[in-house]
């Protein structure tokens, strides 16, 4: 491909991305993988590039996708993996090249996690943390290995670890950067206080958070702590962990390996009793706010997150692709009277 041919493309992939609602594959015809490599690094680089990943580009990701959704249904996939199975993009990655010789690499925004681990104790296997250089640079590395690429776009740490200073870990973003396996550094589930730690040390680039119509704690200090100092605040359990989706009754039953079972959600009672009684009623309303609008409860929900300027990506999730493409009309513009009428539906019950 000419020189010229690709500065055009490097265009049009920055009015994609700015535009763009979810991570996505796509087919560069002509391209091989060297090619698609230089134009994200040159993307990058630029003015434009910079300025759309520091908005974090995708304004709506697909999280916890399995990769069967992903595998018939859609003509052009349009996740971004996000999940537990480390191999999920190679089997992407795989299927597609052989469907499609024009099939080079996985495309879009590249973000993972590292720094928790499973405890020592053989007879209380549980996730900790560890913020560790050792531990973080050993995780990055095998990420690589596993995502079958040479740099990371965003590389955060998973929960903060108490025992150790977060200048250890920042420190190891910089090494990271220096030797280009990532691009930009964040965290996730951090505090205000330990956001401000961290920055002391690195300009991490988001804190991955929950946020939803039913959590609203981000509210008081971590959203406005992420606004002050140029941060882009991913929001996951946009949908208060299955309960927006509008599906949720009386009757649900989580399965025994369904965190949700404790019928607490972060600290919430979500689904406990009375709470649960109520929250149902509160949804049942604002499916009929989300039907004035042509949209379902879902999307209401995702609109009313990136409805707030600190918030630039909400993590959804999708079981089949029929739910992606809901999750995709969650992207909208949310009128003030929408808002208005969300609110008076909370105070309602």
């Amino acid at each position: 491909m000419r020189r010229t041919e690709k500065e055009e493309l490097v265009g049009v992939l920055a009015d994609i991305f700015k535009s763009a609602q979810v991570g996505f594959l796509a087919d560069y015809r002509g391209l091989t993988v060297e090619d698609v490599t230089d134009l994200r690094r040159r993307l990058h680089e630029s003015a434009t590039g910079m300025r759309v990943l520091k908005n974090r580009i995708a304004k709506l990701a697909i999280k916890d996708t399995p990769f069967e959704a992903l595998s018939g249904e859609l003509t052009e996939p349009r996740a971004l993996i996000y999940g537990n199975d480390p191999a999920a993009p190679a089997k992407v990655i795989s299927k597609y090249e052989g469907e499609n010789k024009n099939f080079q690499v996985l495309k879009g925004v590249l973000v993972t996690k590292g720094g928790r681990r499973y405890s020592t104790d053989a007879d209380n296997r549980t996730n900790v943390s560890d913020s560790s250089a050792a531990f973080i640079r050993e995780g990055l590395d095998e990420s690589l290995q596993r995502l079958q690429t040479d740099y990371i776009d965003l590389y955060l740490i998973h929960w903060p670890d108490p025992t150790r200073g977060f200048d250890e870990p920042m420190e190891v973003f910089h090494e990271a950067r220096r030797a280009g396996k990532i691009l930009y550094g964040g965290v996730s589930n951090f505090s205000a206080e330990q956001m401000g730690a961290a920055l002391d040390t690195f300009p991490i680039a988001t804190d991955q958070v929950g946020y939803s119509l039913f959590d609203r704690r981000a509210e008081a200090e971590i959203l406005p702590f992420m606004a002050g100092n140029r941060m882009g605040a991913m929001s996951y359990g946009p949908m208060a962990h299955g309960l927006l989706t509008g599906t949720f009754t009386l009757e649900t039953e989580f399965a025994d390996d369904d965190w949700r079972r404790s019928r607490q959600a972060f600290g919430l009672p979500l689904y406990e009793g009375e709470h649960f009684a109520r929250n149902l009623l509160v949804v049942e309303r604002l499916k009929e706010i989300a039907a004035g609008y042509g949209k379902t409860v879902a999307q209401l929900s995702l609109a009313w997150v990136l409805s707030n300027p600190a918030v630039t990506v909400a993590l959804a999730g999708a079981k089949k692709p029929s739910e992606i493409e809901e999750d995709v009309g969650g992207d909208w513009e949310l009128p003030g009277d929408a808002k208005q009428a969300i609110e008076d539906a909370f105070a309602a019950e």
